[in-house]
């Protein structure tokens, strides 16, 4: 997601519709422009004019920043990225492989009784 994207759903989330305009964002399979952020904006019954104050001002550029840091300090450097333990996932991102290695760390696990 891009930059725009990134700020405008932190911007509709800032108004409490986060997900509702990351889905709106993603289904349209089409590089947002400040005419459709809009359009998403208002049918979603967002204050309009807020939204695309914050997006002038890049309200929210400061904290998507901070998150991309963050990933990237934690050895993500794409999406999705899976984390089993608090270990990366590095196998395939199949159905099957993420259930091997959640079935893995599970038989890792210390059952509390039997301590």
């Amino acid at each position: 997601m891009g930059m725009m994207a990134a700020e405008s759903v932190e911007a509709a989330g800032a108004q409490g519709r986060f997900w509702e305009m990351y889905g709106r964002i993603y289904r349209s399979r089409r590089p947002p422009t400040s005419q459709s952020l809009r359009r998403h904006a208002a049918r979603l019954k967002l204050d309009v004019q807020r939204f695309e104050s914050e997006l002038r001002g890049h309200v929210h550029a400061g904290r998507i920043r901070e998150d991309f840091d963050s990933g990237l300090q934690s050895g993500v450097n794409g999406t999705p990225t899976f984390f089993v333990n608090g270990t990366r996932h590095e196998d395939e991102h199949t159905l099957g492989a993420l259930l091997a290695a959640l079935e893995r760390a599970r038989s890792q696990l210390v059952a509390p009784n039997a301590r």
